[in-house]
């Protein structure tokens, strides 16, 4: 008797475990396809700048942005009152945005722009579009640089000559204001550091 209710017992959890695998790997699938994704932007210099990756020892062109496994998500965090960056929005491990550094060699200064902002959606384009002025990108070291990417270009500031490389960490997040149509995007744009106009 107790071996026949051993067995039932432990076909119970084992159904019960393969259940719950079966389903969270099922609805890791369909949430896949929801998820507010940032690709990873390629990066134009003018002919006497270099990029390098955050340690400085290799040459790039393009960056690499953090990995959030459930994708983007509007923050929850106040904004910060000199830099309006969310408080939840930086550069370690849970932080609320996505973000990617690098040291850029520019001696004579370089702006810093973003062209070619797309957002990419499985649906709902038209009202993704409308959402466009809650999705914000921000240079860490440059101050009053978020803006919006209302717009196909941003420009999000200035940086000084310098002979040595200068670390510049970006950042990516929704606004706290963010409606609940804004998902499947997969959102994309060209870093330009450009030569300082006279």
């Amino acid at each position: 008797m107790k071996r026949e209710n051993l067995a039932k017992t432990v076909t119970v959890i084992l159904s019960t475990l393969l259940f719950i695998v079966i389903g969270s790997c099922f609805s890791a699938f369909l949430y896949k396809y929801e998820m507010v994704e940032v690709e990873n932007p390629k990066v134009f210099l003018s002919d006497d700048m270099q990029l390098f990756n955050a340690d400085g020892d290799k040459v790039i062109d393009e960056l690499s942005f953090s990995k959030m496994s459930l994708g983007l998500k509007p923050t929850t965090g106040e904004e910060d009152a000199e830099t309006n960056i969310p408080i939840t929005v930086n550069d370690r491990q849970g932080s609320e945005g996505v973000y990617a550094k690098c040291n850029i060699f520019a001696p004579s200064g370089a702006t810093v722009k973003l062209k070619n902002i797309k957002f990419d959606a499985t649906e709902n384009q038209d009202k993704i579009e409308q959402e466009r002025d809650n999705v914000f990108v921000a240079v860490k070291e440059i101050d009053e640089s978020a803006v919006s990417l209302e717009n196909g270009e941003a420009f999000l500031g200035t940086l000084p000559a310098s002979d040595e490389k200068q670390l510049c960490t970006f950042y990516v997040w929704l606004s706290a204001k963010t409606g609940d149509v804004f998902k499947a995007v997969k959102i994309s744009f060209d870093i330009y550091f450009e030569n300082i106009e006279e």
